[in-house]
């Protein structure tokens, strides 16, 4: 019997944490580019029982690799969840996950990093062993002080130095917030006043502005989920339906 071809769907919300907890945790997730890494869900199956991968991820590479760069889609690596894990995990398993899961992302292109452990020892040293069984006690990574033994980061043994500049990823972050809280107050003395008259452009501008939009147009959201969903078409088709399929190519969670 063939076996039934999966449907995937951008996890959005995953996606939205994902770029929360590399703000709030730069010096760990020193090595992740949100903009790099794409989130789906599987919506026509569930999880079998006796399946204990919770989520995976694979490095885009080969043919699927080539699609994106042809595309400009930045995508280098996809986590792959089920859609009915994710409506049943607490807020504070699905931060864990999502985390758990960027650890696996070298600095590398095209590679992965492997647990050192049966898990990551800078995830066990906070929140122990059996931490999925936890799910509403974990510990929230968003909210929650959580301090981290950078001694235990994992892959970093083969890093180049000049790549972990934490000390500037914290204060991109901090500059980020800080841009985010003012923007918001700047949207909130703007309303309360009146709306500035816009100035007109001249014809002549207006034009010379399409032209210089025109040379550098970038790809249609459509056509980015388009280059997306081919590549995960390809890799749906390479695969072999092992619940444990990567290995050198990538990593599960268990």
């Amino acid at each position: 019997m063939a076996r039934t071809e999966r449907v995937y769907s951008r996890v959005s919300e995953a996606e939205d944490l994902m770029n929360k907890l590399c703000e709030a945790h730069p010096e760990v997730l020193w090595q992740v580019k949100p903009a790099n890494v794409a989130i789906y869900g599987i919506e026509n199956q569930e999880r079998n029982e006796k399946n204990k991968t919770l989520a995976k991820v694979k490095p885009i590479k080969g043919l699927e690799k080539t699609i994106m760069q042809q595309h400009n889609v930045p995508i280098r690596w996809v986590i792959e969840i089920y859609w009915s894990d994710w409506h049943s995990w607490s807020p504070s398993l699905k931060q864990w996950i999502v985390f758990h899961e960027l650890l696996h992302v070298s600095h590398e292109i095209g590679k992965t990093v492997r647990h050192d452990s049966e898990d990551f020892r800078i995830v066990l040293d906070v929140v122990g062993v059996d931490w999925v069984q936890k799910g509403d006690g974990l510990p929230n990574l968003l909210h929650d002080s959580v301090e981290f033994n950078l001694d235990l980061l994992p892959g970093i043994e083969d890093a180049d130095p000049d790549d972990i500049d934490i000390d500037q990823r914290k204060k991109n972050a901090e500059a980020k917030s800080k841009d985010a809280s003012q923007t918001k107050a700047d949207q909130t003395e703007a309303y309360v006043k009146e709306v500035p008259t816009v100035p007109t452009v001249s014809d002549e501008e207006e034009a010379e502005r399409k032209e210089l939009e025109a040379e550098e147009e970038p790809p249609s959201e459509e056509e980015q989920l388009e280059a997306e969903e081919l590549a995960l078409k390809l890799a749906e088709e390479s695969d072999d339906g092992s619940d444990k399929e990567y290995d050198s190519d990538g990593e599960d969670l268990f």
